[in-house]
């Protein structure tokens, strides 16, 4: 049934008003990295629900358009919920009645509305400013990748990095000598972010409660519904093995096993989960691409926050907390890295490549205060560095510091540079 214009304009009415009456909240750093829509080009922006996106328009909305001559529409509203393709006309000229003509477009979870595509590459043509958000990292590039190939940049958001959690709290991020009021500071402050996580509600408020909702919302509304999932259960189970299961090697054999389902099942649910911005899977490094494809990945969360709230942990999982936090920092900067496994059968965490070739290894481990844990860490990068020609190498560690053979250090400190 078509949505009528009279609904639709208070609907853009209200959503308006409601969008420019928010806070600003923390600045985002990924606003630095959102470009002017270049001539015909769309700004994509992506990322988990409630990560910030539309608390992101807004601060470009009022950085770049402080007259107000912009439209906003969030898609993501029941009363719009059954949008048609031929409703969007009537969207469009909605946000002409309510506003005037404007010079740039926000449209907020745009992959709940039929055809979009199409919709957007029609304003494109007419030289409007276009920026859109999305949940799901698929449907958006499968979409935009036949309709709108070449005439589109992607952002990644993310929930808080950790200057953007000291910021929302208020602590300053002081890097280089520091007094031991400001590192115990910026310690405690570590310790909470490891624990609650990035999404910005939880993180400002100090309330995991909110993530176990969260997490569900995101299940239903943007793995289940959308996808049609039939066992409903089996995908709940899968979700709460690989939630339990962060920065641990994973085959999708064992979730097969452990949950009567096939292979190929188990890497459809793992995919959703990708899709929906929870979880990420990092492979083996190997010039082999049958090396790449035999062994198994390690599963990280977005959010470990997320993650510990809905899946099972132990108190003393510290070292996995940490290495997802540094996963995460490597994910948001744009790296591609992977784990390796020397010839002798040693783990090195991560490799970080530049087009391809490794650039950096990099180790965590909690607490390396023991002499046999420090050996045991500097054999593997050791062997690592020869094996691959890498000459940068460190290991990070939750508070101990060192310089040596290898450099030790905090990983609060390495997240700040």
């Amino acid at each position: 049934m078509a949505v009528s214009k009279e609904l639709l304009k208070m609907v853009a009415r209200e959503q308006r008003q409601r969008q420019l009456a928010g806070s600003t909240g923390v600045e985002r750093e990924a606003l630095k990295a959102v470009p002017q829509p270049p001539p015909h080009t769309a700004i994509v922006i992506s990322g988990a629900r409630r990560c910030g996106k539309s608390t992101l328009l807004l601060q470009i909305m009022r950085k770049r358009y402080r007259q107000g001559n912009f439209a906003y529409f969030d898609f993501d509203d029941e009363r719009v919920e059954g949008l048609e393709a031929d409703d969007l006309q009537r969207v469009l000229e909605a946000l002409y009645e309510e506003g005037g003509e404007p010079i740039a477009f926000f449209f907020d979870e745009i992959q709940n509305a039929p055809s979009w595509e199409l919709f957007v590459s029609r304003l494109l043509k007419e030289g409007k400013d276009i920026y859109i958000t999305g949940s799901n990292s698929r449907l958006l590039a499968g979409e935009l990748g036949s309709r709108l190939t070449g005439r589109h940049l992607d952002v990644r958001l993310l929930p808080f990095s950790f200057r953007e959690f000291l910021s929302g709290r208020g602590v300053a991020a002081r890097q280089g000598t520091l007094t031991t009021k400001e590192r115990s500071a910026l310690r405690r402050a570590f310790d909470e972010y490891l624990a609650v996580g990035g999404f910005p509600r939880a993180a400002l408020d100090s309330d995991t409660s909110l993530l176990r909702p969260l997490y569900e919302d995101i299940l239903v509304r943007d793995i289940i519904s959308r996808h049609r999932v039939a066992k409903v259960g089996q995908l709940r189970q899968a979700g709460r093995f690989l939630l339990s299961n962060i920065a641990r090697l994973s085959t999708l054999r064992a979730v097969s096993e452990g949950f009567s389902m096939s292979v190929a099942t188990a890497m459809k649910y793992l995919g959703y989960f990708e899709e929906a911005w929870l979880l990420f899977a990092v492979g083996i490094y190997s010039r082999s691409h049958k090396v790449q494809t035999r062994n198994p990945r390690k599963i990280y969360a977005v959010d470990w926050g997320l993650a510990a709230a809905n899946g099972f942990f132990q108190s003393h999982d510290i070292g996995r907390k940490l290495e997802n936090a540094v996963a995460v920092h490597l994910l948001r900067q744009g790296k591609e890295f992977f784990y390796y496994r020397t010839s002798g059968g040693r783990e090195v965490d991560f490799v970080a490549c530049i087009s391809g070739r490794p650039e950096e290894l990099v180790q965590v481990c909690a607490d390396p205060s023991d002499s046999a844990t420090r050996r045991r860490e500097e054999d593997a990068i050791l062997e690592a560095k020869a094996e691959l020609g890498v000459k940068k190498a460190l290991v990070l560690t939750l508070d101990f510091e060192a310089l040596g053979k290898i450099e030790y250090l905090p990983a609060w400190k390495w997240v700040l540079r």
